[in-house]
């Protein structure tokens, strides 16, 4: 039974911890009551708009491919939410 819950707990946190490339243009900076909000997002090609964790600045418009996962963060008015932390941009 041990050996279960292990192996279970192994694939859970591989899961959690791969990293994903999404493509997209860089949202207008974005400002939030309480400043709940990294300030940057992406515009995903389906219209869905991702918040990233990231420590430059980014021009908004550009597109870019940004590879990375995501990571939970909490404020005390939105609560928690996900953010995609990113660790490389590629330039499209």
């Amino acid at each position: 039974m041990k050996k279960i819950a292990l192996i279970i707990l192994l694939v859970i946190s591989c899961t959690y911890s791969s990293s994903l490339t999404l493509k997209g243009k860089v949202a207008p900076p974005m400002m939030a009551i309480g400043g709940e909000t990294t300030g940057l997002a992406l515009i995903l090609q389906d219209g869905e708009t991702v918040e990233l964790l990231y420590k430059q600045k980014l021009k908004p418009g550009e597109t870019l491919k940004v590879k990375g996962h995501f990571i939970e963060l909490e404020g005390p008015e939105r609560g928690k939410r996900k953010v995609f932390k990113v660790e490389e941009i590629l330039k499209d």
